[in-house]
């Protein structure tokens, strides 16, 4: 008997296994981590094995105890009407228990993926995108301001240099921005003012980028992730004021985005993240709940017809 039980144990992992990798590969969420995959399945096929196990033990009960009636087996009759008693006393309240639990069940994924959470979340993501979207545009705007000044009062000729250092610092506190950095057009930087630390390579790698593109004619901005928060490079060329078209240098500003907020924003996307990765689970999950409620009641079933042949 304990070499067939450890056959049949055996026997019962091996189709679990087999069924989970088939689920896995052909359930449409190949997308998603596989670890995911396997757990979930793995939950589901288990609830449908200890199901199976429960209806079969208790169909062979039932099963010996028919024929031992049909039998006229000594005490067969009595112990039917016992079984049926305590079957009836179980089965009804755990049918409506099951009834009502799974409704609740059914209910609440209903709400949990419902189009209106994902709708909200995803519009808390375009309201972080957006903001994103607008520091960019914002820190074009302060560039082209500024870059329009400088050129206007030919602030890059070598005798108003003075004047432009006192200019960007002017400019870089009425915009409220972290750096302003500008450049001639032999890439010379002519005056700087900013909050950060000059040697800090990534952002002084960062700001070079910028300026390139912006040399050769192009406005550019830059996400540059940082400790304290987001940085968001703008930079515009400056054009000559005998020559609109002639580009004589690039303005590159800096704003920063604070650490806070910058949490804020990566929570809502790993949130959506998260949200989307859960949502194609939704169906397994879910019927891997109702099987656990099934297995409880029919374990309660199990339980009454076991009493009753005692």
């Amino acid at each position: 008997k304990k070499s067939r039980a450890l056959l049949v144990t055996v026997l019962l992992f091996v189709i679990s296994v087999a069924i989970t990798a088939v689920e896995v590969r052909f359930a449409g969420v190949q997308g998603e981590p596989v670890l995911n995959n396997v757990i979930v399945f793995t939950l589901l096929n288990v609830n449908i094995i200890l199901l199976a196990a429960l209806i079969l033990v208790s169909a062979r009960n039932l099963t010996k105890l028919y024929l031992e009636k049909k039998r006229n087996v000594m005490g067969a009759r009595f112990r039917s009407r016992l079984v049926s008693a305590f079957l009836l006393m179980a089965a009804i309240p755990s049918f409506f228990l099951f009834l009502v639990a799974s409704g609740f069940i059914t209910k609440g994924f209903d709400v949990w993926f419902s189009k209106q959470v994902e709708q909200s979340l995803k519009e808390s993501l375009n309201v972080a995108q957006t903001y994103y979207h607008d520091s960019q545009e914002n820190s074009l705007y302060f560039a082209q301001v500024i870059g329009a000044a400088v050129t206007e009062n030919e602030l890059l000729n070598q005798d108003k240099l003075n004047l432009l250092s006192d200019f960007v610092a002017r400019k870089q506190k009425e915009y409220h921005l972290a750096a302003v950095d500008i450049f001639s057009g032999q890439q010379e930087k002519l005056a700087s003012v900013s909050i950060f630390d000059e040697a800090q390579p990534p952002f002084q790698k960062s700001v070079q980028e910028v300026m390139g593109k912006v040399l050769a004619g192009k406005e550019a901005t830059l996400i540059l992730p940082a400790g304290e928060g987001d940085i968001i490079l703008g930079g515009v060329p400056i054009y000559s004021s005998w020559n609109k078209s002639d580009i004589v240098g690039a303005v590159v500003v800096s704003y920063q985005i604070s650490h806070s907020l910058t949490k804020k924003m990566a929570e809502i996307k790993d949130g959506f993240s998260r949200y989307i990765e859960l949502k194609a689970f939704k169906n397994p999950l879910r019927g891997s709940y109702l099987l656990a409620l099934l297995l409880i009641t029919t374990l309660i079933v199990f339980g009454a017809i076991w009493y009753g042949f005692q």
